[in-house]
């Protein structure tokens, strides 16, 4: 019997991953070296081989190998983990160039004179002083500032320093350059035009006041003391952390008794945000126990619920003990079997060609009426003729088989790439290159379509340096929506390529607003699913269950350090590497592009994106304040409109990230 909860692996002396012959070499060297019979029935040999043999009959039967690694990874998954940091996953770090406006500031020292205008306040009372407040405008600046008097920022003096902390600045607005006379060392004199900031003059001086009709002229002089400014725009490569995911962190309550549970998550800037509460209903798993049952030729297996703790037993599988057992007791029906077969092949294949028999049996039964001596020699003839002509049809029969089986036959599904150069009406020869596509698929229906489209080479390099090089920080809380919105507007002038073979394919069948739809859809799931991931193709680096069973399945397609873990419309044109949401994107492009009303939806709880469509489909659909969106899954061929996994169909998890108006 059985006992999963040994290392049946190390027993053997292999890996988890060992090949069928390094198990089968593995035992046999083993029973050299343990078995009894060769060691004189020692006690411990015997103890030990019955081991060996446990561990064989367990890895040595495939379906058994698979419930036990199946046990193993499911034990690993229920050990503790320690989470990493956001230092170490759900991280990235790159320099990026930006501009940088740097100011510098020149102080300066000399003699100000600035004529002004006083016009009296409008006051509702007058005050018992009878005083009046007027507000000054200045007419003319001017101002005379020697060389010696100016002084960078970094060596500004104590007599500068006490002046700006001890006076408040002139409260007569300067809203126009000073003419300043600037005298050299040499006593030369220059004038310039100065824009002076936070002017101050510690001991004003006011002259030459006059009135006229109520208003007040004058000037004001004194030593002034103020800086002149410049911008200097410099670029600079600064550092740019980002961050994405889930931090690994969990909050549960409970409620009535059960569980409630949310994650949190990052926003790009790093900061964090807890997601929406999540009810944890268990749910039948198929990672099994270890446990399993057997009754005859029968077995079930024991399997752990979603909240590995509550377990359930799977239906009975019949599994016969040994095909050679059954071999007698079978061979009646399997005989009848073949037979059932070959006169199947007969009629389908011979009967066809062998209908021009007919006839001459009739004639053979009318001949019975005639007397033998007369008729022996006709009916020799024309039994003859029949054996020729059945030969002949025979003949023909497997000539025609034959060359049938010769024939190629497409798959339904195929896409092939090629790259031409681009072709210019001048003489110079263009250095830029088409990533050529030509692609079949079949519609919902089965109608198959043919056709090529293309994307620029180019356009797909500007379309990567964009996605590297976009500033998502700017997007705030709505980050991802702002990605993705950006991502669709910059490639939207590069997709003439497949807009050209869908035009052509709309002209030709006349296809009405729904079909055509599904003809879009149908293509782009036609397309092998490719995962999307911005960092190395590594399940270690990932927390989502959906990522480490992918990549750790037997052949998984995946491409890695793609930021933001998507492909713009441009890029999946390029490479056709798209997983659900880079596939969503590029619908969403060409379906809007075309005047339909879609939607781009996306859940943080389920980690997956989807279409949506305002067209008169049945099935699942979102609504948008008034507005009804039929989903679409993207990433699986044949899945049509309002038709969604079971597994995703809670729409309170879902949420719209982009709409077309």
């Amino acid at each position: 019997m059985s006992d999963f909860r040994k290392d049946y692996y190390a027993i053997l002396g292999l890996s988890p991953g060992a090949s069928n012959a390094d198990i089968k070499r593995a035992y046999r060297k083993l029973v050299k070296q343990y078995h009894p019979d060769l060691h004189g029935d020692q006690a411990s040999f015997g103890t030990k081989m019955t081991e060996i043999n446990e561990a064989y009959e367990v890895l040595g039967n495939e379906d058994e190998r698979k419930a036990y690694d199946a046990y193993l990874e499911n034990k690993l998954k229920l050990q503790p983990s320690v989470q990493k940091g956001p230092a170490e996953k759900n991280k990235r770090t790159y320099t990026k160039t930006v501009t940088v406006d740097r100011e510098n500031r020149c102080y300066l020292k000399g003699t100000l004179c600035i004529k002004f205008k006083g016009v009296p306040e409008n006051r509702p009372d007058e005050n018992i002083f009878r005083e009046i407040s007027y507000n000054l405008k200045a007419t003319e600046i001017s101002a005379i500032i020697n060389r010696r008097d100016i002084g960078e920022e970094g060596v500004l003096s104590l007599e500068f320093r006490e002046v700006f902390e001890q006076n408040k600045k002139i409260s007569i607005p300067l809203d126009r350059p000073v003419s300043a006379t600037v005298i050299a060392n040499d006593g030369t004199a220059e004038r310039y035009l100065l824009d002076l900031n936070e002017v101050r003059v510690p001991s004003p001086e006011i002259v030459d006041v006059t009135k006229h009709e109520g208003d007040s002229y004058g000037t004001l002089t004194g030593v002034f003391y103020a800086y002149i400014r410049k911008v200097v725009s410099e670029e600079k490569d600064i550092e740019v952390t980002e961050c994405f995911g889930e931090t690994g962190h969990v909050e549960e309550k409970f409620e009535n008794g059960i569980r409630h549970y949310r994650k949190q998550y990052y926003h790009v800037d790093c900061s964090t945000y807890w997601g929406d509460w999540i009810i944890d209903t268990p749910k039948p798993t198929t990672i099994p126990t270890g446990r399993t049952e057997k009754k005859g030729a029968y077995s079930r297996t024991e399997y752990y619920y979603s909240d590995r703790k509550k377990k359930y037993w799977g239906n009975w599988v019949y599994q016969p003990v040994s095909s050679h057992a059954s071999a007698a007791g079978c061979a009646g029906p399997l005989r009848l079997l073949i037979g059932l077969i070959l006169a199947g092949i007969f009629l389908y294949h011979l009967l066809p060609a062998l209908l021009f028999i007919v006839p001459f049996f009739v004639l053979i039964i009318l001949l019975q009426f005639v007397p033998p001596k007369v008729w022996t020699g006709i009916v020799m003839v024309v039994i003859s003729c029949f054996v020729l002509i059945s030969l002949a049809a025979l003949i023909s029969l497997f000539t025609a088989s034959r060359n049938r089986a010769g024939q190629h036959n497409p798959a339904e599904n195929s896409v092939t790439t090629n790259y031409e150069p681009v072709k210019k009406n001048s003489a110079k020869p263009s250095r830029d290159t088409l990533v050529v596509h030509d692609i079949s698929w079949k519609d919902y229906d089965g109608r198959k379509y043919q056709g090529r489209f293309w994307v620029k080479k180019s356009a797909v390099t500007a379309a990567s340096k964009f996605k590297n090089e976009l500033d998502a920080g700017s997007f705030g809380v709505n980050g991802y929506a702002g990605i993705v919105s950006s991502l669709k507007e910059h490639d939207s002038t590069a997709l003439n390529g497949v807009y050209g073979m869908l035009d052509s394919i709309r002209k030709t069948d006349s296809l009405s607003a729904p079909r055509f739809a599904e003809t879009v859809v149908s293509l782009v799931q036609s397309i092998p699913y490719t995962l999307i991931l911005p960092q190395d193709c590594n399940p270690d680096l990932y927390h989502d269950p959906y990522i480490s069973t992918y990549l750790n399945s037997p052949s998984p397609k995946c491409e890695g350090f793609q930021r933001f873990g998507i492909n713009s419309p441009v890029e999946f044109l390029g490479s056709l590497h798209g997983d659900c949401d880079t596939r969503t994107l590029l619908l969403y492009s060409i379906l809007s592009h075309y005047g339909y009303r879609v939607a781009m939806l996306s859940s943080e709880h389920y980690n997956h994106s989807l279409l949506g469509i305002d067209l008169p489909f049945d099935g699942a659909a979102f609504n948008d304040g008034g507005q009804r969106y039929v989903l679409w899954e993207t990433t699986y061929a044949g899945i049509q409109p309002g038709l969604i996994a079971g597994a995703v169909a809670n729409l309170d998890y879902w949420k719209i990230t982009i709409k077309s108006n």
